[in-house]
């Protein structure tokens, strides 16, 4: 079993979002910690900051995550495919030279 109480991939033989298995949406810190995008943790002793690495806050920016959190009071929720593509969409760039968000996952309208 994972941390969360849930059998996990190896487990299963089933990957997520995967036809046929359900689409666990958690919030894009959580994806983040678990796929290695978080630097660490600002003043651990008090009201830590967490510090994303690069591809985790360029998705966080092109898609408006932070912004979603401040005005909605809770982080945004996706799948880990739509985690994957939004740092994916992150990462790229059209032929205008400009990252374009991933549907699924942008929050800023």
């Amino acid at each position: 079993m994972s941390k969360r109480g849930k059998m996990n991939d190896e487990q299963t033989g089933v990957a997520p979002d995967e036809p046929g298995a359900p689409a666990e949406k958690r919030s894009v810190s959580e994806w983040a910690q678990e796929l290695g995008y978080v630097a660490g943790v600002r003043n651990p002793g008090l009201a830590g900051q967490v510090l994303f690495r690069g591809p985790h806050a360029g998705a966080a920016v092109l898609h408006g995550w932070d912004h979603f959190a401040y005005h909605n009071g809770g982080p945004f929720q996706c799948t880990r495919n739509d985690y994957e593509a939004a740092i994916a969409a992150a990462l790229t760039t059209n032929d205008q030279g400009r990252a374009v968000p991933h549907p699924a996952a942008d929050c800023r309208s």
